[in-house]
């Protein structure tokens, strides 16, 4: 069932540039990037708590015809708008599907063998997200981006019939009613604060300017919320969505640092390969193509990490070559030019689904083996409402960057030109109008889209270092071979 979410997380790298000409809104590039993770980062915090309350089925039932709703959206939208709201939706009913399927391997499978269990779902992980450019790609090259959307329909449809009549996970025994179990003041809390952060930060310095209302009102209400929540979950919450307390574990804060931080690195690299190729002049199916290596990587890591966790029940040295892969990946970003060998790409990302995978065993084992079973939902929750929030915050970071420096360069180059205005407003607005420029011209416009790139991925490292430095700070727990109780 999880195919098709996570082939969305990063199948709009590739098909950012045709969506963007269709709706002539490359200038609204991070939103079309990253409304579908702060729909993602949204459910988050709710799908733990909703999951013990109402039961892993219904969860996952419901998770499902959200997403094919927000996916229909997507595929019928003529406008823009349209097409956000699709892709939210779509992400909400992703974000709470791949938490509850990590609820039931929680519920079923012990620690030390979560090496293994996580290895096979790593595997479909990494995969997905790295060949989900080349599926956008080969879909928009051959019958429209539109059918990148559509086609998910009537499968994922067959898909949640199945998991209906074969999933029987029950769900925790209480006296209390379902609906008086919920946490209403502590979700709405904390879904207001991330969907009003996203649209101050969004806005800023994309389609608005940092000193407007549409930045100066969310963000102060974002921080109001996000206080509401905690002092409402950790004082007053019978069942909170997010046992705050928990957080005061040393493992548990460090190991949501580092996912914040490595998933805004990690994800921000796709896109911008992604474009770095498309400009070019690759198509999007050539461009998705690069990104094999890294599914790749990714799957072989993330096996063999699961297996020498199940045999030595050991995790730290992993981990620590798991961030030199994840450093050296970003940094060597860095060498891209123009005129790059075109191997560049294909090593490069494979260091990085390398480390991406072996970090997705270790920095789990850290967090899990810190508490009782009995709290497991809740702390994968928060593991992924950190990943995506990462997601949308490292887009939006990334899109800041790229676009100022891209402007910037374009008017450094172009702006005593005859008719400058329209020609930047293209340049910025279809990447593949570099292709279409006379050779001086185009020279100049790619080097401003490399000046732009290279602020990217300097953005990048320094966030994949951080991210590193935190998780080399986890400490190495005993992995138990059998449930851990309360």
């Amino acid at each position: 069932m999880l195919v098709f979410p996570l082939l969305d997380e990063t199948m709009i790298a590739t098909l950012l540039a045709p969506i963007s000409a269709s709706f002539a809104s490359l200038s609204d590039l991070s939103w079309i990037a990253t409304t579908y993770l702060i729909g993602m980062a949204a459910s988050n915090p709710l799908s733990g708590h909703v999951a013990d309350v109402f039961g892993r089925r219904f969860c996952l039932i419901g998770s499902s015809a959200i997403f094919v709703i927000g996916t229909l959206i997507c595929g019928l939208s003529t406008h823009l708008w349209v097409l956000l709201l699709g892709r939210a939706i779509q992400g909400f009913g992703s974000g709470v599907m791949q938490s509850v399927v990590s609820f039931i391997e929680a519920d079923v499978v012990t620690l030390r063998n979560r090496g293994i269990t996580e290895a096979v779902g790593g595997i479909l992980f990494g995969v997905c997200l790295a060949v989900g450019g080349l599926y956008g790609g080969g879909m928009n090259d051959t019958i429209g981006w539109k059918w990148a959307f559509l086609i998910q329909v009537p499968v994922t449809i067959v898909l949640a019939i199945g998991a209906w009549l074969l999933v029987r996970i029950p769900k925790k025994k209480s006296h209390i009613s379902s609906l008086r179990r919920l946490d209403y003041v502590g979700g709405i809390a904390i879904l207001l604060a991330i969907v009003l952060f996203q649209l101050g930060l969004q806005s800023g310095g994309n389609s608005h300017t940092w000193n407007s209302l549409l930045v100066l009102v969310p963000l102060p209400l974002s921080l109001v919320s996000f206080i509401v929540f905690l002092v409402w979950d950790s004082y007053f919450a019978k069942e909170p969505v997010l046992p705050i307390k928990l957080l005061h574990n040393r493992n548990l804060y460090l190991s949501s640092i580092f996912y914040l931080l490595n998933s805004m690195s990690y994800f921000s690299i796709e896109f911008y390969i992604a474009i770095y190729l498309q400009v070019l002049g690759h198509s999007t199916t050539a461009s998705g193509l690069r990104f094999i290596p890294q599914a790749f990587g990714a799957a072989a890591s993330i096996m063999l990490a699961g297996i020498i966790v199940k045999i030595t029940g050991k995790y730290y040295w992993l981990n620590v070559l798991a961030q030199i892969f994840v450093i050296l990946s970003a940094a060597l970003l860095l060498l891209l030019r123009v005129s790059s060998p075109s191997w560049y790409p294909f090593v490069f990302l494979g260091l990085s689904g390398a480390g991406f995978g072996i970090s997705w065993v270790t920095v789990l084992m850290a967090s899990l083996s810190s508490i009782t079973d009995d709290h497991q939902a809740s702390v994968q929750s928060a593991g992924y409402f950190f990943r995506f929030t990462g997601m949308a915050l490292g887009m939006t970071v990334s899109t800041a960057v790229f676009q100022k420096i891209l402007n910037d360069g374009l008017w450094s180059s172009f702006g005593n030109d005859l008719g400058a205005g329209p020609l930047i407003n293209t340049l910025r607005t279809d990447f593949n109008a570099v292709q279409s420029l006379a050779f001086p011209e185009r020279q100049k416009a790619e080097e401003d889209y490399m000046n732009a790139l290279h602020a990217v991925f300097y953005t990048v490292t320094a966030e994949a270092i951080v991210a590193a430095i935190a998780s080399l700070c986890l400490k190495e727990n005993e992995l138990p071979e059998s449930l851990k109780e309360n």
